[in-house]
């Protein structure tokens, strides 16, 4: 049965300039989500912006805004996210024990609640939280900069994943983010995603935005 995908263009790739008629490019490709890279300088090195962008663009779209905090304190600004307009909020698996606490806060806030793993944590860590969890995010590359290669284990780590939600009966998806491109594509999706983070691969695309997504598109009816 042909696989079907949810492609979630990275802002940190767009052009700042113009972030309204980004938006608007956006929408013309049928894109189901935007995907809001947020960072702190602590758990990452680069410092990119908080809540107010996804505030500021809210009111131009209707599609599903997906944040990412890589942060180190990340519970005190799930209020905030959430007010600015977030539908999911990925919060980083690495920076506490207390991962079901914060699932259930964000639960509370109305929005679908993700954990975020880094390539370097083990797939079986985010097992037990499955049952609550909406999605949970396998990054493909370290968090901190846009344009990494991926990172090639990053697919055994997906198809694992997707084997303990079937096997346990769950509904969680799996958002895969971090070099994501024309080479990665068909592996990442065969293995088992269901969300894919475009960033550079979308907003470089030299047949533009719209290319960009129809391949991905192709890419999952395909495998």
């Amino acid at each position: 049965m042909p696989r079907t995908i949810i492609v979630s263009p990275s802002m940190l790739s767009a052009d700042f300039r113009c972030l309204e008629a980004e938006i608007h490019r956006l929408h013309e490709t049928g894109c189901e989500y935007i995907h809001f890279d947020s960072m702190d300088g602590h758990f990452t090195e680069q410092v990119t912006y908080g809540p107010m962008v996804a505030a500021a663009l809210r009111p131009l779209s209707d599609r599903i805004f997906d944040c990412h905090l890589m942060f180190t304190n990340p519970e005190k600004h799930f209020e905030h996210f959430a007010r600015a307009g977030a539908d999911v909020i990925h919060f980083q698996y690495e920076v506490t024990d207390r991962h079901a606490e914060y699932v259930r806060r964000i639960h509370d806030l109305g929005c679908r609640a993700s954990i975020v793993v880094n390539p370097d944590t083990p797939i079986e860590s985010v097992a037990p939280l499955l049952p609550e969890c909406d999605v949970v995010m396998i990054m493909g590359v370290f968090p901190g900069y846009s344009g990494q290669e991926f990172i090639p284990e990053t697919v055994e780590r997906i198809a694992h994943l997707r084997e303990m939600i079937d096997a346990g009966g769950h509904s969680t998806k799996i958002e895969v983010d971090g070099g994501v491109n024309e080479d990665t594509a068909a592996d990442v999706i065969r293995a088992g995603a269901d969300i894919l983070v475009s960033g550079s691969f979308l907003f470089k695309h030299p047949q533009g935005y719209g290319a960009a997504v129809e391949f991905l598109r192709r890419t999952a009816a395909a495998v």
